[in-house]
């Protein structure tokens, strides 16, 4: 027996794969487990599995994972971590929080959909906005309105570019 090491996705990435499953009737089984227990609260097998992102106005978004009449929802506060493994014939999903963690393994997979699986990136989205005059603008706030030195002001910047690029692999 070996040990299987998940490495963290993003969310848009965990949904894709799941999405390529679905696509080709793969099945999966998953445990839930509550807490630090060890046995599952709850477990499905070989279940045809979509995931999908759910939109809350005032906050609250989650993944909705449905497999067949069970539906599970994992909201993205308590639960942030989601990890995947793609082996050689089996895909391997987790998603973990503060609440405890749910383990996911495909059926048998092929090549051909492992490269789909692999071949995700993210897409990138036309602007529908003035980039200039919305750079222009925080600038000016950050300086004038915080009245920052321009060294607080890049500190400011480069957080601000981490938590953007945080949410970008949040969101599908």
């Amino acid at each position: 027996m070996s040990n299987i090491q998940l490495k963290e996705v993003s969310v848009s990435k965990f949904l894709h794969a799941f999405k390529i499953l679905f696509d080709h009737g793969i099945g999966c089984s998953m445990e839930l487990h509550h807490g630090d227990a060890s046995d599952p609260f709850i477990s499905f097998s070989n279940e045809l599995v979509t995931a999908e992102y759910i939109e809350c106005a005032g906050g609250g978004d989650s993944i909705e994972i449905t497999a067949g009449n069970t539906v599970l929802n994992f909201e993205l506060g308590m639960y942030r971590c989601f990890g995947m493994h793609v082996g050689e014939k089996q895909i391997f999903f987790s998603i973990s929080g503060d609440k405890g963690t749910a383990w996911f393994d495909s059926s048998e997979v092929t090549s051909e959909v492992i490269n789909e699986i692999l071949s995700f990136k993210v897409e990138e989205k036309a602007t529908e906005f003035d980039e200039v005059e919305i750079i222009n603008d925080l600038s000016d706030q950050l300086f004038d309105y915080f009245n920052l030195s321009t060294k607080d002001a890049l500190y400011v910047v480069d957080k601000l570019k981490a938590k953007l690029e945080a949410l970008r692999d949040e969101k599908p």
